[in-house]
């Protein structure tokens, strides 16, 4: 089967790119032939980078820019090679992106079926002018789209409610959430943790790092922000360490690429924190979870679908809240391995290879 993913980036720290290039690497050893089509921009940097790629054996082509809304929203042409591609399935990636609109007029005039995965956009803050716009392209033009693929794959329950509210057919709907790779079930816990207090994510106004270097201001802890920075972030993020006097209790890692040291930053941490405005679906809180990792998470739609316990939620942005739940869990130590225990047993069910499986089989229904 020749199989096309189309998204918006192919290269750089992008929770949508990870997630295509985590399902395309497996589908290519099913003997599938697998491509993903992107914009040439870095996600994160705004760099350009190759035209032609292969990486795990996925052909990957990129394609200039013509111009864009957003920095998550570009244009960039690509119907004349996917038409000469003839795949026998497309697999477009984000609601309301131009690109996946683009994906049904292409799959009609190839008679092939169009996949959506909604990568779960909705019930993000936008401003006044963006939020209208959104509202009124899901009330005007979303409700018609929506019916034109053959099928829908929603990566959370919420997502399924608003979908649905759109008149999203129920017969296309499906809910299959991103997973993580199977190392991180294989891993070890390291047992030797000190009271580190750990970020992994893109360093970006959205995920709140203020709410979490402000929390740790009198506690006894190291916190770990891991990941690349959107924009100027780290520099308002540095400056904010250096007024409160904390140099010697945060580090910024960087971007952490390799699979093996990610996982090892995991384990080298007594508690991961996630503070974001909003989230889709946290990967990020999947693997910190899978590893026996302690979580904690700002309570909005994306991370409750993880973190159902209250106790392990705060209120975005309470800063007072959080630090109090960051003293208490650090103070648990080992009284909560069982619970935790039982944690990483339900995280098997993100398994990378067991999420490719049910996916294959939306293809096999819509072919």
């Amino acid at each position: 089967m020749r199989i096309v993913h189309l998204c918006e980036f192919s290269t750089g720290i992008c929770g949508t790119w990870s997630a295509v290039y985590e399902t395309a690497k497996r589908q290519v050893t099913k003997k599938h032939d697998v491509y993903v089509l992107s914009s040439n921009i870095e996600r994160g940097t705004g760099n350009t980078a190759a035209a032609r790629e292969v990486i795990d054996n996925i052909k990957i082509l990129r394609f200039p820019m013509k111009f864009s809304l957003s920095m998550n929203y570009l244009f960039w042409d690509f119907e004349n090679e996917l038409v000469n591609l003839k795949p026998d399935i497309i697999h477009a990636h984000v609601y309301r992106h131009w690109h996946s609109t683009k994906a049904i007029k292409i799959g009609k005039r190839l008679r092939v079926p169009v996949i959506l995965t909604t990568h779960a956009p909705f019930k993000r803050k936008r401003g006044m002018m963006l939020g209208a716009l959104t509202s009124m392209y899901d009330l005007m033009i979303g409700r018609r789209l929506l019916k034109r693929y053959a099928k829908i794959i929603a990566l959370t329950k919420w997502e399924q409610v608003y979908l649905k509210k759109l008149g999203c057919p129920q017969d296309k709907l499906i809910m299959i959430p991103n997973g993580i790779p199977s190392e991180f079930f294989k891993a070890l816990p390291n047992s030797k943790k000190n009271n580190i207090v750990l970020f992994l994510g893109r360093l970006a106004p959205l995920k709140r790092i203020d709410t979490l270097i402000v929390a740790i201001k009198d506690l006894d802890v190291l916190l770990k922000l891991a990941g690349p920075s959107e924009g100027d972030y780290i520099i308002k993020m540095k400056w904010l360490v250096r007024r409160l006097g904390i140099e010697d209790k945060v580090q910024f890692l960087g971007p952490i690429h390799d699979l093996q040291k990610k996982i090892d930053v995991y384990n080298h941490s007594k508690l991961f924190v996630l503070p974001s405005e909003t989230e889709g679906m946290p990967q990020v809180l999947i693997e910190a979870m899978s590893l026996g990792v302690p979580v904690l998470g700002a309570d909005n739609n994306g991370i409750r679908e993880v973190i159902q316990d209250e106790q392990f939620l705060f209120p975005v942005g309470d800063y007072n809240v959080l630090k109090k739940k960051i003293k208490r869990t650090l103070e648990e130590g080992d009284t909560s391995k069982p619970r935790l225990d039982q944690v990483k047993e339900n995280m098997k069910k993100y398994d990378w290879d067991a999420i490719v499986e049910r996916i294959e089989k939306v293809y096999d229904e819509s072919i």
